[in-house]
């Protein structure tokens, strides 16, 4: 079949939605299918903005027309010329859903007309992919009811070797190190970690931020609030780093920080736990389907540094607490599906599409 993929893609993922592309990719040409890829990464340096990205696909479709298309959601509105002519042309599409950002509030029109043709895209796909029990929820609550018994589940499992041999002790410790992982924006929830730090500087602590700047205005924002906060010894914006790079700090790690506003999934989640790192997390969007509260690690509300303050004081305090949440942390890990459980649910659909199979 010849197939294309539309949405962001790396050869060297950035994101969890880079990694879990590249999984689909890989398991689609492992196949034996053709796909083309439509993502700024990977067209022409001419078609790499966003005025004229749209132009490479109808290219593509004027080569030769595909058996299927793979469309990434939140490309809705830069495609959607594309997307009426392939709805035209009757080709078949999958829609892949990683998250729908505040369904519930659309007040500017940018985001109305957005909206609009997700929900086009979604009703006239013939399956929808998600990554959670989450996202299928906003996908059903945007669209309706109806659109139910197309969507499928397919969790993005990547191979993580759960590392028991790893021991993370923590009473009568003098240096505390904190690891959170995520691109740099505001989704992220990085500027309250920061607020939340300010308040700790009775504790000794060292703060790793690891992450791919996608935001430039907000890595300055954060930039200043380290300075204006006196945080620069404390606190250490990496920017992107290598899996060895990252394996190290796991390692070193005594407990993994991330307070985000919102994941369809969060793929460092189960990555931290197979470290045997106990997790501060917020309890929005997917993230109770992996974190447990008091379990492998403590969940908060969205939006507050006091939250945050007052977990960390509380693992700080207590390692007998923090001790059972990274026991914890390696037993749920050893139940983590592996990536070849995603392989296979992406191969069986796949299949459904491919015309030799039917």
């Amino acid at each position: 079949m010849r197939i294309f993929f539309i949405g962001s893609y790396k050869d060297s993922p950035t994101t969890g939605g880079h990694l879990y592309h590249l999984k689909m990719i890989d398991t689609i040409k492992r196949m034996g299918h053709e796909i083309r890829l439509v993502s700024v990464f990977q067209m022409p340096r001419f078609f790499r903005n966003k005025f004229t990205s749209f132009i490479y696909a109808f290219f593509l479709l004027s080569q030769k027309l595909p058996n299927l298309i793979i469309q990434v959601s939140d490309t809705a509105l830069k495609y959607f010329l594309f997307s009426l002519t392939i709805h035209l042309l009757n080709i078949p599409t999958i829609q892949l859903v990683h998250h729908i950002e505040n369904t519930t509030a659309f007040s500017s029109l940018k985001k109305r007309i957005i909206v609009f043709f997700m929900k086009f895209n979604l009703r006239y796909a013939k399956t929808i992919i998600v990554i959670s029990d989450y996202t299928k929820g906003q996908v059903i609550n945007l669209v309706g009811p109806r659109v139910e018994k197309k969507i499928i589940i397919i969790r993005p499992k990547v191979d993580i070797e759960c590392h028991p041999d790893i021991k993370h002790y923590y009473h009568n410790k003098k240096l505390w190190n904190f690891l959170s992982i995520g691109a740099i924006n505001e989704r992220k929830g990085y500027r309250y970690l920061l607020e939340a730090f300010r308040d700790l500087k009775d504790c000794s602590f060292k703060s790793y931020i690891v992450g791919a700047i996608e935001d430039r205005n907000y890595y300055n924002s954060l930039s200043s609030l380290i300075k204006k906060y006196d945080l620069e010894e404390k606190v250490n914006l990496t920017g992107y780093l290598s899996n060895d790079e990252l394996r190290e700090l796991y390692i070193k790690s005594d407990l993994f920080i991330l307070p985000s506003l919102l994941e369809g999934y969060g793929i460092v989640f189960c990555e931290a736990l197979c470290y045997g790192l106990p997790v501060l997390a917020t309890s929005v969007g997917a993230i109770p389907e992996i974190i447990s509260h008091g379990y492998n690690g403590l969940l908060i509300e969205p939006r507050s540094a006091k939250a945050i303050e007052k977990a960390i004081r509380m693992l700080i305090s207590n390692p007998k607490l923090t001790e059972r949440l990274s026991a914890n942390a390696l037993e749920f890990c050893r139940h983590l599906g592996s990536g070849e459980e995603m392989q296979q649910g992406i191969e069986k659909l796949i299949k459904v599409f491919d015309p030799e199979m039917t």
